[in-house]
């Protein structure tokens, strides 16, 4: 009888298991943009992604640090995540770097870093960074970062 009573066991395991695996499948969790637009910023966490190399989740870490959104405010990371994202192409990053550079957070001022990093970004599509190039320096609206 003992086997008997095993198998079963195991067969409702497996089949609730199998049930878990499906709803599991079924379920995605609210996308991480989503729940940053909505002010959710604690769960919409990206660090996961970021150090998976995923630029645009590594660009929103460093607005969540940037701006102290769900994290303490801390520009050295944010720079260091900016950084990464911008040299593997990220347009809304490559123009937070040049907000970085333009107004002195955590480095020091630098328009000529500041205008390169608007024109690689205007140069792919950035009409943010256009107008930043546009505007003569020192004279330059204090903006935040783009997401």
């Amino acid at each position: 009888m003992a086997p008997t009573v095993r198998v079963h066991c195991f067969k409702v395991r497996h089949q609730q298991l199998i049930a878990l695996l499906v709803l599991g499948a079924c379920f995605k969790p609210a996308a991480p943009a989503a729940l940053f637009a909505a002010g959710d910023y604690a769960a919409a966490y990206w660090l996961p992604l970021a150090e998976a190399g995923d630029v645009t989740a590594q660009n929103y870490i460093g607005i969540h640090h940037y701006l102290g959104l769900g994290v303490k405010r801390n520009l050295r990371q944010a720079t260091q995540w900016f950084e990464q994202s911008a040299r593997a192409g990220e347009v809304s990053t490559q123009y937070n770097l040049g907000l970085v550079y333009e107004n002195g957070y955590h480095v020091k001022q630098d328009y000529g870093k500041a205008y390169t990093w608007y024109y690689i970004a205007a140069e792919r599509g950035s009409g943010n960074a256009a107008r930043r190039i546009r505007a003569p320096p020192g004279g330059l609206a204090q903006t935040g970062p783009a997401c």
